[in-house]
């Protein structure tokens, strides 16, 4: 038997035909709901099954801005009800380099998603010295509870799914109530999603999905003990926040210009503020945010994906 070829993550394409090609992982599973059932005296299961699928995409990448502004509803998911999402995986080559295998050749593989994915984002990270990361998933939902949202196209070519480095991002400066946070290190947006699938009349597939809750959360880390002066004990109410992910420059050292509106920023008006933890021999502190709606028409934080830092 002949050992096969590895296969690598090349590509999704969104239906917009936005390429994700900058992944630090990627998660193809079916969550399968398994069957085991067995007569009472019985030890081992006489019957196995499955009660059908929740095919979800699970991804890491670098390629932030694009996944942002993809995610158009509460800045947090967007929901597909038409065009095909595909994850292509690119073959490799045994005693070779995947580059050797033309894209044009129809010897890769690809999954397909049909009228039915649905997109959002759980946490967005940035270490000092380090990229920014966005971490997502795809959820197929069913059409009719029957038809499987996820088919396995196999051989397919990639020459449409073009490799590239479109953006990189790092860490920037963060203010809270009109204060500016010194050293900052780390920064974590963590949405916090219960993300619910649900189907009915003995069907196979979700026909329906929706994000229950979101509790949104940011966590920055700092070298800066005086944070606890700042925010106390037991907290204070956040009035304003802004913070940043500063784009990185091609071909040169660090950021491009803070006056190139190329930047993002999340910003914020309501919620509560805690001085926390400290850790490390060369200690870090956090300051931990819980985010929350101002009014009943305005989302807890908003983005920009093409901004100055000012």
């Amino acid at each position: 038997m002949a050992f096969p070829a590895i296969h690598r993550p090349h590509a999704i394409k969104l239906p917009a035909s936005t390429y994700i090609t900058q992944f630090t992982d990627v998660r193809y599973n079916n969550q399968y709901a398994e069957i085991m059932e067995r007569s009472t005296s019985e030890v081992q299961p006489q019957h196995t099954g499955a009660f059908g699928a929740v095919p979800v995409i699970e991804f890491g990448s670098r390629q932030i801005k694009d996944i942002l502004d993809e995610c158009t509803d509460t800045a947090i998911s967007r929901a597909y009800t038409a065009g095909t999402t595909i994850l292509y995986y690119r073959k490799g080559l045994n005693r070779g380099t995947r580059e050797d295998v033309a894209v044009g050749d129809t010897v890769h593989d690809r999954f397909d998603m049909l009228n039915s994915a649905f997109l959002y984002w759980q946490s967005l990270s940035a270490e000092q010295r380090g990229y920014a990361e966005i971490e997502a998933s795809i959820m197929g939902v069913s059409t009719d509870g029957l038809t499987a949202p996820i088919l396995h196209v196999g051989s397919a070519e990639l020459s449409a799914a073009v490799s590239a480095v479109g953006h990189l991002f790092t860490l920037g400066s963060w203010t809270v109530n009109g204060a500016l946070i010194d050293s900052v290190k780390a920064v974590s947006i963590q949405n916090n999603l219960t993300v619910t699938p649900d189907d009915g009349s003995g069907n196979d597939f979700p026909e329906y999905a929706e994000i229950e809750d979101s509790s949104p959360r940011i966590v920055i880390d700092t070298n800066d003990i005086g944070i606890f002066n700042d925010y106390g004990e037991e907290g204070v109410a956040l009035t304003s926040m802004s913070g940043y992910f500063r784009k990185m420059s091609k071909g040169s050292s660090g950021p491009i210009l803070d006056a190139t509106a190329e930047h993002i920023k999340f910003t914020a008006t309501d919620g509560t503020i805690f001085a926390t933890e400290g850790s490390g021999t060369k200690a870090r502190f956090q300051v931990v945010i819980l985010l929350s709606k101002p009014d009943a028409t305005t989302d807890a934080y908003t983005i920009n994906t093409a901004i100055a830092v000012t």
